[in-house]
């Protein structure tokens, strides 16, 4: 069966603004059981920041690293149906899907030094559409080093090959991140194989016990090419899309709750095929504060000024304000935004929007997490003007503590709302019942 959908022009132009619907979603979507292993402690206390996942004794995925060399593996299955696998209401047809995914991570924590690599396949099967099957991998890794109390060395990297087909875009470039998303739109088109890769190293020095300054250089690539003969895929389409960025940000803790910020930014885009390039600076100052109870704050506002030959610098500005309290058992998140990108190869697009989610475990077997988030998003020509709405909602049981089998529903709105002729329309209902078992951590010195 040929699965690849005709699509016109301007289709991408849609599609791009699903990309910006829901990149700031993402923290609203918590479908991973894998990342939410059981928690012992059930007394509900406050998390420090060395319990956060990501930092000090913490995975990112949430568990606990041995002292020095490590390695913990898990397995997940999940079987789903989905009532509208082409993510078109226009061609509507549903089919149920067999994921196969899992994780091997290699982590060290030692004194002075953490650093932790994780590799995650994941196959995807459908029973009907069976040329739709395809597979993912990422690899992800984070580096951390304290050469002194003052001076630290940091050093991330990320890279995933994934399909266009099965996926929505935003799923698909989101992962590790080109910030402000310039690329050649066709790139969304079916029938495509994504790689993805970035990389960031830095180094951060505490000036004072209360002033820090951090300087990282960032670069990101992004390769596409083609799967089968695909007629109506642009050859521009296979374009090498590529970015670099120097970022200076410095914080100051006015005491023991209050930290306010400030960044720059400098940041360079181009593209191999056609070759385009554009400069976009990028300012920044932020404000967060520590509320009783472990309830925070934030706030996060600035312009950014976007150059490209030929035409006149373009101004944009955002904000961010967030509300959020996470404990051991459980917590919460809520935020409202209002992005904007100009100076793209293709139309500028503003965007505003919300995003919640919450999570709490019941007992000591039972975990459950919900997720929703709405955008707008808006193009400076008025032609095209996008509706997302999703949510999530999950609840786990875990029979043991490696062992937990977890029932999963998810739900996608996007709409245009301003019509075109190639517009797409998608409403979309997945529910899944799975499990997920971690083998546990093999640790040696």
């Amino acid at each position: 069966m040929n699965t690849n959908m005709n699509m016109k022009t301007p289709l991408p132009l849609v599609l791009l603004f699903a990309v910006l619907a829901f990149i700031p979603c993402a923290s609203a979507q918590a479908d991973d059981p894998a990342a939410t292993p059981a928690q012992t402690d059930t007394q509900g206390q406050e998390k420090t920041d060395d319990e956060e996942p990501g930092r000090g004794k913490i995975s990112e995925f949430g568990q606990t690293l041995a002292k020095f060399w490590s390695v913990s593996s898990a397995f997940q299955a999940t079987q789903s149906f989905d009532d509208n696998i082409f993510m078109a209401n226009s061609f509507r047809k549903s089919d149920t899907v067999s994921k196969l995914s899992g994780r091997i991570t290699i982590a060290y924590r030692g004194q002075h030094t953490r650093f932790e690599a994780s590799y995650l396949p994941e196959f995807n099967i459908y029973q009907r559409y069976d040329a739709l099957n395809y597979a993912t991998h990422h690899y992800v890794q984070t580096f951390r080093h304290d050469f002194t109390r003052r001076l630290e060395l940091h050093w991330n990297v990320s890279a995933s090959q994934a399909p266009s087909r099965g996926n929505l875009p935003f799923k698909l470039v989101n992962f590790g991140g080109i910030r402000f998303n310039m690329y050649s739109l066709e790139a969304l088109t079916e029938g495509l194989d994504i790689f993805h890769g970035s990389n960031t190293v830095g180094v951060s020095y505490r000036l004072s016990p209360r002033w820090k300054l951090t300087a990282d250089l960032e670069g990101a690539a992004s390769h596409f090419s083609m799967r089968g003969s695909s007629s109506n895929i642009s050859p521009v389409a296979k374009d090498v899309l590529y970015s670099t960025a120097f970022n200076l940000k410095t914080e100051y803790s006015m005491n023991a709750r209050q930290t306010l910020g400030f960044s720059v930014s400098e940041t360079y885009f181009g593209s191999v095929s056609p070759n385009e390039h554009q400069h976009l600076q990028q300012f920044r100052v932020s404000f967060s504060q520590k509320l009783p109870r472990n309830y925070s704050v934030h706030l996060s506002v600035g312009p950014g000024v976007s150059e490209r030959g030929g035409t006149d610098p373009q101004v944009s500005t955002f904000f961010e304000a967030g509300l959020q309290k996470q404990q051991t058992r459980g917590g919460f998140a809520f935020s409202v935004h209002r992005s904007s990108q100009v100076g793209l190869l293709q139309d500028s697009v503003t965007g505003y929007g919300m995003a919640a989610r919450t999570n709490l475990n019941i007992g000591r077997k039972w975990v459950t997490n919900w997720g929703a988030c709405y955008q707008r998003a808006e193009g400076a020509s008025g032609v095209h003007q996008l509706e997302s709405l999703s949510g999530n909602g999950q609840i786990g049981y875990h029979l043991s503590p490696r062992l937990m089998p977890y029932l999963n529903y998810r739900y996608i709105h996007q709409k245009n709302l301003a019509p075109t002729t190639s517009s797409r329309n998608v409403d979309r209902n997945e529910i899944a019942l799975g499990f997920v078992f971690n083998f546990g951590v093999i640790a040696g010195r």
